[in-house]
C-alpha cells in the first residue's frame, strides 16, 4: 500500500519538496487559494504587487 503525505502551505505559498521541503511564495503575478494544489499565473496583462497574493482578485492592470 501506498501512502501520499500532502503537505498544505498557506494560501500565497507553494510547498516545495524537491530539496528544500518547505513553503515558498508564489511569487509576483502569481496566487494561491486554499483549494489550489499550485500556483495560479494571472492573466495576461495583469500581475500581483504582493509575492503571496491569495487570490485572482489580487491581479491587478500592469501599470
Amino acid at each position: 500500500m501506498v501512502f501520499f503525505q500532502i503537505d498544505w502551505c498557506n494560501p500565497g505559498y507553494l510547498y516545495v519538496d524537491d530539496l528544500i521541503d518547505k513553503c515558498v511564495p508564489c511569487g509576483i503575478g502569481f496566487y494561491r487559494t486554499n483549494n489550489d494544489m499550485k500556483c495560479i499565473q494571472c492573466p495576461n496583462g495583469q500581475t500581483t504587487y504582493t509575492n503571496t497574493a491569495t487570490s485572482a482578485a489580487a491581479c491587478q492592470g500592469i501599470v
